[in-house]
């Protein structure tokens, strides 16, 4: 009875070291990059001119969900999947700075 127990021990820390490397749970921990510029321009096709940079919208994202209703010269806050110089980062969030007299 006590060799079973061991091995029942040993099955449970196994399986949750193996949950807590999963790639999920490793993902949720990320931190994403953000950044607060004027937007210059809303593009066709799901990118958006921020400052002095273009970047494309992640599809179905709350970025996505919001592009609609930009428009240049509002200020916001935009979170990036990656880091601001890399060509290959998106936009996944976008919220408007309250002007005042709002």
């Amino acid at each position: 009875m006590k060799h079973s127990l061991s091995k029942l021990k040993t099955a449970l820390v196994a399986g949750t070291l193996a949950l807590c490397l999963s790639p999920s749970v490793g993902w949720s921990t990320r931190v994403y990059e953000s950044l607060a510029a004027q937007v210059t321009s809303v593009l066709g096709g799901g990118a958006i001119a921020v400052g002095s940079r273009t970047y494309s919208i992640k599809p179905g994202s709350a970025a996505d969900k919001m592009l609609s209703k930009l428009s240049a010269g509002q200020q916001v806050h935009a979170v990036l999947d990656g880091p601001p110089a890399d060509p290959t980062t998106r936009v996944i969030a976008i919220t408007v700075d309250r002007v005042q007299g709002e």
